[in-house]
């Protein structure tokens, strides 16, 4: 039994040694990649609604202030629900200005068949879609919400 309880407590040991490795590796590799320089970010996240009702499958892609640039996209799940990620799942953006635009597909991996918003939300400097974004917030909650009818 002695034995039994000294094996336990060694995995549990090694369960918790790579799991801190692990997470320690991923800070390294995002250092790496970065050059050390890791920007500050805000997380921000919400829900697409079209017609009031949550939505999936739309593709919301982040842009410059002044339209001309794309910077990060992400994708809706299906409650509707949103977030944004630099580095790591839902870590967030640099605070800023930017515009939003909207795409739906019924499958948004693959992006094939109709678009689904009718290209109604797809160019940022006309149904603009502000996003703004402060540096001394903990984490920004923005939902949007798109008329089809």
């Amino acid at each position: 039994m002695l034995i039994f309880r000294r094996l336990i407590f060694s995995g549990l040991g090694l369960v918790f040694l790579v799991g801190c490795w692990g997470a320690e590796t991923a800070e390294s590799r995002i250092k790496a990649m970065t050059k050390g320089e890791l920007k500050s970010l805000v997380a921000v996240n919400g829900t697409v609604r079209v017609d009031g009702e949550p939505a999936s499958n739309v593709i919301l892609t982040l842009h410059t202030k002044d339209g001309n640039g794309s910077l990060n996209t992400t994708i809706t799940d299906e409650e509707g629900g949103y977030c944004w990620t630099t580095y790591i799942g839902c870590d967030g953006i640099e605070a800023g200005e930017y515009l939003v635009t909207f795409k739906r597909f019924r499958n948004a991996q693959k992006e094939k068949g109709d678009e689904l918003l009718l290209g109604r939300y797809s160019n940022p400097l006309v149904n603009k879609h502000e996003l703004k974004v402060g540096a001394d917030e903990g984490e920004l909650s923005v939902d949007f919400d798109l008329k089809m009818k």
